[in-house]
């Protein structure tokens, strides 16, 4: 943000309704610079009741290919309203439960390397763009014959030849952590009391469903049926 008048427009793709929202000055000395305001502002909307280290955070931080990026990935769409019917993901998983984070993290990391691959921006996503009207843009736009299936393979393809970097550079299952206070109980707030247990278990599922060896390392057939085995 270079700067404001005092007033924000507010566009929702999804209901295609714009709306004049004015900033309070209090807030403007509070958060001085486009930075710091930028985030307020999109804080602000923010569900209270969404805890950062929710089941399906704590899992795609910890097996992100460049750490704990939130851009590699964005699994807290699909635990509060963003389903993907073309590529399995029918029914919401439980936001406070480690049931099903596996396959939600797994597709949305896929996802979410599609997303930066079209160079889109992200916020596409939360606001409307579906995955089959990204595969009718990109495909009228280059003359490709996508599905949404065969997109969120190209994905899987990225994730996988990242992984292998990984790898190379000794990486394996014991990096997939995050520090200890993360599997502390909250003091306070909507997620007091819980940690995202049962953590290994879940680790353990995500491997097997990308086809990786329960070290994090990727089976020679993942590679041959992704055609990466030159990568190895």
């Amino acid at each position: 943000m270079q700067g404001n008048w005092g007033r924000i427009l507010d566009i929702d793709l999804t209901s295609s309704e714009i709306t004049d929202r004015r900033i309070d000055n209090t807030i403007q000395r509070l958060y001085a610079g486009g930075s710091a305001l930028g985030t307020r502002l999109l804080h602000d909307p923010v569900d209270p009741a969404t805890p950062a280290l929710s089941p399906g955070n704590v899992l795609y931080f910890a097996t992100g290919t460049c750490g704990a990026s939130h851009r590699k990935g964005f699994p807290h769409l699909g635990e509060q309203s963003m389903l993907l019917p073309e590529v399995g993901y029918t029914d919401m998983t439980d936001r406070d439960s480690m049931e099903g984070k596996a396959f939600l993290t797994k597709l949305f990391q896929d996802y979410a390397v599609v997303v930066d691959s079209l160079a889109i921006c992200a916020f596409m996503q939360n606001n409307g763009l579906t995955l089959p009207q990204t595969v009718e843009v990109l495909n009228a736009i280059t003359g490709a014959d996508y599905d949404p299936v065969s997109l969120i393979k190209v994905g899987e393809r990225a994730t996988n030849l990242q992984r292998v970097f990984n790898n190379r550079a000794g990486f394996t299952r014991a990096h997939d952590r995050l520090p200890v206070r993360m599997f502390e109980p909250a003091e306070q707030g909507p997620g007091k009391g819980r940690v995202p247990d049962p953590f290994d278990e879940a680790l353990s599922e995500y491997y097997r469903l990308r086809g990786w060896s329960q070290d994090g390392v990727p089976a020679d057939e993942t590679l041959a049926e992704l055609e990466l085995s030159l990568s190895v």
